[in-house]
């Protein structure tokens, strides 16, 4: 997947899923309207958080970080 945004990555996956905000905030303990705000773009989440949701919806999570001037 190319470098697209965490929030944009679980809305896809949450959609190839066929999971409901509901049964993923259920399964992962993340409020649905957290979950519907950082959908959006409207909030982050805490890495932890990212992770839940990552694991539960199969996707990779890469903490790599940029280095300066790249």
């Amino acid at each position: 997947m190319k470098n697209v945004k965490a929030s944009e990555a679980v809305r896809r996956a949450i959609r190839a899923s066929g999971l409901s905000l509901h049964e993923l905030s259920r399964r992962t303990g993340v409020e649905p309207a957290v979950l519907s705000r950082f959908m959006r773009g409207e909030r982050s989440v805490t890495l932890p958080t990212f992770e839940a949701l990552a694991k539960e919806l199969g996707l990779v999570v890469s903490t790599k970080k940029k280095r300066a001037g790249k």
